[in-house]
């Protein structure tokens, strides 16, 4: 996104800018991280002579570095600058004065939450423009704004300001019906197969050392196997804070900051030109 330095929101979208910049950062690092030599995770099995099943489980040699989540604290206060900054011009725009409690509101509980935050900090702005920031509320998804990408802003970014560095861990990526497609043996229910069930931890659970994975059921009276190979990488994510949000999430987050400060962005007289 760009604008000519002397339009008055030309700070909101450098601030926009510089978030996308510092998140290209992490995810190159993010990725060199899982590609190193050795890899900074694998996967230990054995046999299980009780339960009569193969358990694998997930060993960590390296967790994902504090740094990760520094640089995502980098990432988050840009964005949540690019709305506050964007509100401040707006105000001004609309003829009123911002002060000190100046900044866009971001409520999650209820309406009546957004009407008591709005009379703070959103008091100057035109009726118009209150109603674009009252749309975009995460309450209107009821039980669900926790996950509104505007929520989630919000808590990763009060969290890095005020409280801690966001924790940052690995998770499962990968769909667990990819992954059992290469298991040796045959699959599940065949008749020539020595398994009779399995279990993989669902795609987005957060993965500890030593914790179990996978597991394979094996039919009474077969032998017991001495290995249990699965194809290709263990793919794993990194998720931020505690509500755990994929890195890969980030870009939802960027896109309805984006579009905020572009709606706005079209009420001001010298605007030229966006992309």
């Amino acid at each position: 996104m760009s604008t000519t330095h002397e339009h008055r929101l030309a700070g909101a979208v450098e601030k926009f800018n510089r978030s996308k910049e510092q998140f290209d950062v992490l995810r190159a690092e993010m990725d060199a991280f899982f590609n190193q030599v050795p890899r900074p995770h694998s996967s230990a099995g054995m046999f299980d002579t009780e339960e009569w099943e193969w358990v694998e489980r997930f060993q960590i040699r390296e967790r994902p570095p504090l740094r990760f989540g520094v640089i995502l604290g980098d990432c988050v206060h840009n964005l949540r600058c690019a709305l506050d900054h964007a509100v401040w011009q707006v105000t001004l725009l609309d003829g009123g004065t911002p002060n000190s409690g100046t900044q866009f509101p971001i409520a999650s509980r209820s309406e009546s939450q957004f009407e008591e935050m709005a009379k703070a900090r959103i008091a100057g702005l035109s009726s118009p423009h209150r109603q674009v920031v009252k749309r975009v509320q995460p309450y209107h998804l009821g039980q669900d704004a926790g996950t509104h990408p505007l929520a989630v802003l919000a808590d990763l970014s009060n969290t890095d300001k005020h409280r801690i560095v966001n924790p940052t861990y690995s998770f499962m990526e990968e769909e667990a019906s990819k992954i059992l497609d290469g298991l040796v043996g045959g699959r599940q229910g065949s008749s020539s197969s020595p398994i009779h069930s399995f279990w993989v931890v669902k795609r987005g659970s957060r993965l500890e050392h030593d914790e179990p994975w996978f597991r394979a059921v094996w039919r009474r009276g077969q032998p017991p196997p001495t290995n249990v190979e699965l194809t290709g990488d263990l793919k794993l994510g990194i998720a931020f804070g505690e509500m755990g949000m994929d890195a890969s999430d980030f870009k939802k987050i960027a896109e309805i900051v984006l579009a905020i400060v572009q709606g706005f962005m079209r009420d001001f007289p010298e605007t030229e030109f966006m992309d």
